[in-house]
């Protein structure tokens, strides 16, 4: 319990901190509860809970910055990739598992983020979208099924984004992907 509570209260001042309009600002608490509950779950599913739940609070701090402002901050994608990889080291040091642990992990991570940096090339999406992809690697545990799990929970949510959005006769010149990924980073925590 106490791990949620350290991730929603990074979510939360995160961003408080980091955002730039008073809509991402009052938003704080939408991120700290989600955090808190993200942390909760991950506990039960990672085989590194810690990390998992240390990320928690970064990955959607960036996720409800994204969807206010459509831009992922720096900052916060920054410290949660490398409190994650801190995280995992530490973890794979505990159980002298470097290969599975962190090798693994790393290497999906790389390979997400060599995906996404082509979609970036393509001006189908933010670096920030970038950088967030590599803060999701506590969900590359479990190998080639969490990276495309990820992936593929990203891709569907912005899908399912636009279609509401032309349904309703809103338009939008950038879908932000950051909420798509956090939710792939769960989705593969939680079922991979």
């Amino acid at each position: 319990m106490g791990l949620a509570l350290v991730a929603a209260v990074v979510a939360g001042v995160a961003v408080r901190t980091t955002s730039r309009s008073g809509q991402a600002a009052r938003l704080w608490w939408v991120a700290a509860l989600v955090a808190g509950g993200a942390a909760v779950a991950t506990q039960q599913a990672s085989p590194v809970p810690v990390a998992a739940g240390l990320a928690a609070g970064g990955i959607v701090a960036a996720a409800v910055v994204d969807a206010a402002e459509n831009r992922i901050p720096t900052p916060v994608a920054h410290a949660t990739t490398a409190v994650s990889l801190a995280a995992l080291a530490v973890y794979a040091q505990s159980r002298s598992d470097w290969s599975e642990l962190v090798v693994g992990p790393v290497l999906f991570a790389a390979l997400l983020v060599a995906a996404c940096t082509l979609l970036w090339a393509a001006g189908a999406m933010g670096f920030g979208d970038v950088r967030l992809a590599a803060a999701t690697v506590t969900a590359f545990v479990s190998g080639a099924e969490g990276a495309l799990l990820v992936l593929w929970c990203a891709f569907v949510v912005s899908g399912v984004a636009v279609v509401v959005l032309r349904l309703t006769g809103r338009r939008l010149r950038h879908l932000p992907f950051g909420p798509g990924l956090a939710l792939g980073w769960l989705v593969a925590i939680l079922v991979a």
